[in-house]
This record gives C-alpha cells, sequence and structure tokens, in this order.
C-alpha cells in the first residue's frame, strides 16, 4: 500500500498529532512501506520538501496570518490534495483542524483512494462536535462525507458514539488508539535510568514527575502545580511542553497564558518544576522518569500517555469522556482522578510504593503491547480496508 498521512502540523512543530503522525510514517518506512507526509508551511517558515529519518515531508502554502490570504492559499492546497492523494492508495487524515480535509475526502473518493479519518479531540472533531458546528443547511452535506469514508477512526468510546449517532454503520468504525513505536518508547533498567539522568541533567536520587504537553489552558497546569509545590517528597516535576509560540505559531493566543503560567509556578515552587520546553529527545525523560501526571480536561487519547506506558512508566491521569471501560483501567494500568484531592490522593501513592509503580508501568506496557503499538494499528487498517 501507498501512504499519504495528512496532518495540519509535524515536526518540527512539538504538535502531539503532527509528531504521531511522523513517528507512524517513520514505522511504516521501516517496514518497507511506501509513505508520504503532507503538512502546511504555514507562511513558508519551514522547508517545502524534506526527507527526515526516511520519511519524505512534504508541505503546502498556507498564509495563515490574515484573512483573505488563507482563502488564497486554497490556489496552492487543493491541487497539492489531489495530486498527492492521486499518488497513493490509502489517504490518512488526521482531525477535523485540518484546512479544507472535506475536499480532500471528495478528492480522494473520486479517485478511488480508501479514505482514513482519525478524530483527534472530544468535543472539537468528533462528528457529533463537527455536525453542530455547522448550519443546518449543510449538516446532511457532512453525514454523507463521513459515510463516503472507509474507515473511521475512533480513539475513545465517546466519540464511537458519536459517530454512530450520525452514520450508524458499525462496519466503518476502527475503536483504537492512534498507536504507539515500542522500540522507540519502551522501557529500561535502573542502571539505564541512571545514566540517562546523568547525561540530560537530571538528578539521580529525586523521584521524578513527567508531565508531556504545550503549556496551554486545557491541559490543567495551575492545579497540578499547585499539588506539586504541595507534595512533601523529594520530587520534581519535569515539564516537557512547548510553550514559547511566535506570532506565526498555530498557539500564539498562549503565549501570555504559558509565560504567566511559567512566571507564577517559579514563584510558587522554586526548583521543583523544570520547564524544558518542547524538546526532540522525549523519550530519554520519559524513560528517566518515576511517575507520568497528566490533567487535562479535554482530550481523544492523548499519544503522551501511550509513550509513557509503553515505557513501563505508570500515568496518573483524570478521567475523561469515552475512557470508561476502554483500554485504561484504574489500579491496573493507571491511576484514574476526577478531582484535585484525587490527583492528591494518586501522587501520594505512587510516590510512596515503589512496588505498586513497577506494577502499573509494567501493566501499561502491556496494554500498549496488546493493544495500541503501531504493528498492531497497521494490521487493524488492512483488516478494515481489506488489504
Amino acid at each position: 500500500m501507498r501512504f499519504l498521512l495528512v496532518t495540519p502540523h509535524t515536526v518540527p512543530d512539538f504538535s502531539g498529532s503532527g509528531i504521531n503522525a511522523f513517528n507512524f510514517a517513520r514505522y511504516l518506512v521501516k517496514k518497507g512501506e511506501k509513505v508520504r507526509l503532507l503538512s502546511l508551511n504555514r507562511n513558508l517558515v519551514m522547508k517545502r520538501s524534506e526527507t527526515k529519518e526516511g520519511v519524505k515531508i512534504r508541505r503546502l502554502l498556507y498564509l495563515n496570518r490574515i484573512g483573505f490570504l488563507k482563502g488564497f492559499s486554497l490556489l496552492f492546497i487543493l491541487p497539492g490534495y489531489f495530486i498527492y492523494a492521486a499518488g497513493s492508495d490509502v489517504v490518512v487524515i488526521y482531525g477535523g483542524r485540518l484546512i479544507a480535509w472535506e475536499l480532500l475526502i471528495v478528492f480522494s473518493k473520486m479517485l478511488r483512494k480508501k479514505v482514513i479519518f482519525q478524530s483527534l479531540l472530544n468535543n472539537v472533531d468528533d462528528l457529533g462536535a463537527i455536525i453542530s458546528s455547522k448550519p443546518a443547511l449543510f449538516r446532511d452535506f457532512y453525514k454523507w462525507i463521513f459515510r463516503k469514508t472507509d474507515v473511521y477512526h475512533a480513539l475513545n468510546n465517546y466519540m464511537n458514539k458519536e459517530f454512530l449517532r450520525f452514520v450508524p454503520d458499525e462496519s466503518r468504525v476502527l475503536l483504537s488508539p492512534q498507536g504507539v513505536d515500542t522500540g522507540t518508547f519502551s522501557p529500561v533498567s535502573e542502571k539505564e535510568k541512571e545514566d540517562i539522568r546523568d547525561r540530560i541533567g537530571l538528578e539521580r536520587d529525586r523521584l521524578v514527575i513527567i508531565t508531556i504537553g504545550s503549556l496551554v489552558s486545557r491541559k490543567g497546569y495551575e492545579e497540578m502545580f499547585r499539588i506539586i509545590a504541595g507534595l512533601d517528597f523529594h520530587c520534581q516535576l519535569v515539564v516537557a511542553g512547548e510553550h514559547e509560540f511566535n506570532i506565526g505559531h498555530f498557539l500564539r493566543r498562549e503565549n501570555t497564558y504559558a509565560r504567566n503560567l511559567i512566571q507564577a509556578a517559579q514563584e510558587l515552587s522554586g526548583n521543583k518544576i523544570v520547564f524544558l520546553g518542547g524538546v526532540s529527545n522525549i523519550a530519554d525523560y520519559i524513560k528517566a522518569s518515576d511517575i507520568a501526571l497528566f490533567n487535562s480536561g479535554k482530550e481523544g487519547l492523548p499519544n503522551s500517555v501511550l509513550e509513557v506506558m509503553a515505557c513501563g512508566i505508570p500515568p496518573v491521569m483524570r478521567e475523561y469522556p469515552g475512557m470508561d471501560g476502554y483500554f485504561f483501567h484504574d489500579r491496573q494500568n493507571a491511576l484514574i482522578f476526577q478531582e484535585a484531592a484525587g490527583m492528591v490522593h494518586c501522587v501520594r501513592m505512587l510516590c510512596k510504593d515503589r512496588a505498586l509503580r513497577e506494577q502499573i508501568g509494567s501493566a501499561s506496557r502491556a496494554s500498549v503491547e496488546q493493544e495500541a503499538s503501531f504493528e498492531i494499528v497497521l494490521k487493524k487498517y488492512r483488516e478494515k480496508l481489506h488489504y
């Protein structure tokens, strides 16, 4: 199969879905599959074409600083969609934030290509959110669009139910995590962990808690930072997430929020919270950690959680719609909380109990190997597409 993975952002942008699209493309290359990664070149700040770790990346011109230029950019984007879809067998679309993704589906089906659409965020680009955000006149069109997709990749139960509410065809739905490269993200021994800490500058004798994600308001960082600052353990929170958003950045509206958040956290905790920014060697920081913490109020199924689980690091995470009875199991492969007091309790439990950390970490790794490796996701795609 010739794959075309289409995402609004990818490396070097620190976008979760874009990085995961790149990682999946890299995995496909290693498997000998033909793959292209197609993204957008915002205001021509990146290379139009490059090959990175064997992955062919192509970027289409997108001028997004001024409204009318966005429309002008479609003169370059739409022909690009058509040309690259024509040279592929399977088109995988990462989320509903990609400009003119609807027309990409139409072009792909005109060309008789297989289409996989992957929703990424509850209440943002699940089918219910997409349809409810459109004028009534266009809602039947969007139902028709999704009936044309060959596979709707739902990351959780909520997305699955929302799709079936509007398109009652279970044969089109793939309920599955995005997947993770279990070779890149894998457990290490205590000696290897110490060596990694020495190399990246983390203390050996401190309990390291990692959280991953750009410093944006929906991630719940304020509450997390207050709780970490109040812990009486010899621990450190390592924040691996981009926090400098220039004028052309897709998260530029969060710039003031991120700057104020960092200042408040440093005043609150001193050196107990460390801000790394966006890091390319995220696997090293995960492997060097003891616990992972996630407090986002809105998610799909974060690939950052899959990455820590693949490394055998126990995740502590807030419950969100769609988790119920699917993939995550409280006190087995994760600790799940619903409010601040629950977060405190879960973090304290793991800080005190090394055996519990190892038990949940081991179960986390096993869950990924059984349900969420790239190998398994590729197998599921082949089965759904009858390849």
